[in-house]
């Protein structure tokens, strides 16, 4: 089997009002986005994945995509990856071309990709994310809504341009009853990628550190668990 076909739509539709992503302070963003990959082969087989778009830079991107990707075995996903990782040196990020791979191959071998992958069970929990920053009272709020909704975990999303911010929005989540969110509060941390999946615990000494990132330093080593 060969890839014969690259394409990529851009799909879009307005947002009701503005978001403002943590993760992109200061930008307000009036639409959600995405570039679908659709990859076609010599079977007649289609794979399919999409990624993030910020506005129409992805329009000519199947025509940038077909030189590395036609012709190449959609079974080896390792290989392809490796030859993917060479577009970064034009800019780009093209990490969500691999699910189309796997799309291609779970057809192929009419096998849920979850099994491909060397999974045992056939459900998951779920957890609810946010999206921008709040302070304490509206994130527990919300919290709060979600748990109503049958979520027993939630992902906080910590880029306040003061650390002491979030931490109080961290206090406030690990003071909710333990029975009531499982103990699977996720917290994201900007600065280091630090993830847990049990209410968040604080130290008095990492509340005194003056520095942003012997903060996250300290919460790494002995606060997060």
């Amino acid at each position: 089997m060969r890839i014969t076909g690259v394409t990529v739509k851009l799909l879009e539709y307005p947002l009701e009002e503005p978001l403002y992503p943590a993760w992109l302070p200061g930008y307000p963003q009036a639409f959600h986005r995405v570039n679908l990959v659709i990859l076609e082969t010599d079977e007649s087989i289609k794979g399919y994945s999409a990624g993030f778009a910020f506005g129409q830079e992805g329009l000519k991107l199947g025509e940038l995509l077909a030189p590395f990707l036609l012709g190449r075995d959609p079974f080896n996903v390792e290989e392809v990856i490796k030859i993917l990782r060479s577009a970064t040196f034009l800019g780009l990020r093209l990490w969500y071309i691999e699910p189309a791979l796997w799309d291609i191959i779970g057809k192929a071998l009419n096998v849920p990709i979850y099994k491909l992958l060397g999974s045992y069970q056939d459900r998951i929990k779920a957890y609810a994310s946010t999206g921008e920053l709040k302070g304490t009272e509206e994130r527990l709020e919300y919290i709060e809504q979600i748990q109503k909704l049958g979520f027993r975990a939630v992902k906080l999303r910590f880029h306040s341009l003061d650390w002491r911010d979030d931490l109080k929005v961290a206090r406030g989540a690990r003071a909710l009853p333990q029975d009531r969110t499982d103990g699977r509060c996720e917290h994201g941390l900007a600065r280091g990628g630090i993830r847990r999946s049990s209410a968040l615990g604080l130290n008095n000494s990492s509340a005194r550190l003056g520095r942003t990132q012997r903060a996250w330093g300290a919460l790494a080593r002995g606060a997060i668990r």
